[in-house]
């Protein structure tokens, strides 16, 4: 009898035993094929999210930190951009250089150097940007929201 519950207890934990491993060895496969890297089930498209008074209609980011920015005035009023921000530090080298004006529904398309630096075909997340700006005959504002895309 005693033999019994010792080869009982042996078996459950040899059937645990080959669980385990069959687990790992799954879960070290997914691993390797990159399943749980958020890129891979992040869309082709640059995505901007958070500004209300600025809308984007596309951006690029090279690998060496020169954006494009592609940007539409939502503001019923007419806006002087001052400076843009990204992850922290302004775009330098701005063309058209601020201040610049925009009207209601006007669209620009904007190029300067940022401090993003990554290979080309890599994602980024979360990467903040602001744009400061102010409403003819208005005080400062600050539009501020999320960027995340893939370098050129």
């Amino acid at each position: 009898m005693p033999g019994n519950k010792a080869q009982s207890a042996i078996e459950y934990v040899v059937t645990y035993g080959w669980m385990i491993i069959a687990i790992v060895a799954i879960l070290a496969v997914l691993f390797y094929l990159d399943v749980f890297s958020p890129g891979r089930w992040m869309g082709s498209s640059n995505a901007v999210s958070g500004t209300s008074t600025f809308s984007f209609s596309d951006f690029t980011v090279l690998s060496t930190g020169a954006a494009t920015l592609y940007i539409k005035s939502e503001s019923p009023y007419r806006v002087n951009i001052t400076a843009i921000e990204m992850q922290g530090k302004n775009l330098t080298s701005l063309n058209p250089a601020a201040p610049f004006q925009m009207t209601p529904g006007q669209t620009a398309t904007v190029k300067g150097n940022s401090v993003l630096r990554g290979s080309s075909g890599d994602n980024f997340y979360g990467v903040s940007i602001k744009i400061y700006y102010n409403v003819t005959g208005g005080g400062q504002h600050i539009d501020s929201g999320s960027m995340s895309g893939r370098y050129s």
